[in-house]
């Protein structure tokens, strides 16, 4: 029987310790090692859930769970737009007064 080119490899790659076997690879090849369980595991959730479309984000939430975030997102909303209405009528009533010391 023939020594071939695939039993070359396979006996020059017995003989290689495990960080020579990985030299070689490019980052891509390496990732491709790993299982996405391993990958996903160091990464925050935001992160984890950033190629996802937002039906696969919201899969694991109730309809109340969504609503209820729903209704926190624009309570947010409203109040910030309250606070930033307060800073401009105050800021104009500031320039107001302003104007009439100056007369």
């Amino acid at each position: 029987m023939p020594y071939t080119m695939k039993d070359f490899r396979r006996d020059y790659l017995a003989e290689l310790t495990s960080e020579e076997r990985l030299e070689g690879l490019s980052p891509e090849e390496l990732l491709k090692r790993v299982p996405p369980e391993e990958r996903l595991k160091g990464l925050p959730p935001e992160e984890r859930l950033k190629g996802l479309p937002p039906e696969e984000r919201l899969k694991g939430l109730s309809p109340d769970q969504i609503r209820a975030y729903l209704k926190k997102l624009e309570q947010g909303k409203e109040s910030k737009r309250r606070s930033s209405a307060k800073r401009r009528s105050s800021a104009k009533r500031r320039n107001h007064n302003r104007r009439k010391g100056q007369r």
